[in-house]
């Protein structure tokens, strides 16, 4: 779809020279970097949203008691 946009001339510039530099046409150049952005504000959106992560019984009890931190250690430096 063709639509016009205006940028400051300075950044047309440094626009144009990162396309050619990247072996692009503007408008892939500048395509890609909407894509981007985006992106990225999709990403910032969603951030502090809760997770629920699975959980799984095992059938018997835990291997480790997640409080004490003392015992997840001696786990996890368990090299065995």
């Amino acid at each position: 779809m063709r639509t016009t946009i205006n940028l400051p001339p300075k950044l047309l510039e440094e626009t144009k020279v990162q396309a050619k530099a990247n072996n692009v046409t503007l408008s892939s150049y500048v395509e890609e970097a909407v894509r981007a952005a985006l992106k990225k504000e999709t990403r910032i959106s969603t951030e502090g949203t809760p997770v629920n992560l699975p959980s799984f019984d095992c059938g018997g009890p835990a291997l480790v008691d997640l409080s004490d931190k003392d015992a997840v250690w001696a786990v996890l430096d368990d090299h065995s």
